[in-house]
């Protein structure tokens, strides 16, 4: 079992434990395939989860070329219908 250390210049007395075997998560083949789902009901519509801004992004082609952003997945699908008047966001 491995200590984590506090930053430096941070003044702590105890350090926590944290066991060799904790999971690590790959976010890339779950955000891949939410980016395809969503893909697969707008044609033409681009989908990807920018890292830096921690949003997902949409570039929609038609009415007028643009792009559209949310915080989740099922945000973004209603973003991009509103934008191209398939139907109103419901949230």
């Amino acid at each position: 079992m491995s200590k984590v250390q506090p930053p430096v210049g941070v003044r702590c007395s105890a350090t926590i434990p944290v066991p060799e075997q904790t999971a690590r998560l790959d976010a890339g083949p779950i955000q891949r395939a939410e980016a395809t789902r969503i893909e697969s009901y707008f044609l033409g519509v681009l989908v990807w989860f920018g890292h830096h801004t921690r949003r997902w992004w949409a570039y929609v082609p038609w009415p007028t070329p643009g792009l559209v952003e949310a915080s989740t997945p099922d945000l973004l699908s209603d973003a991009i219908a509103a934008t191209m008047g398939l139907r109103k966001g419901t949230r």
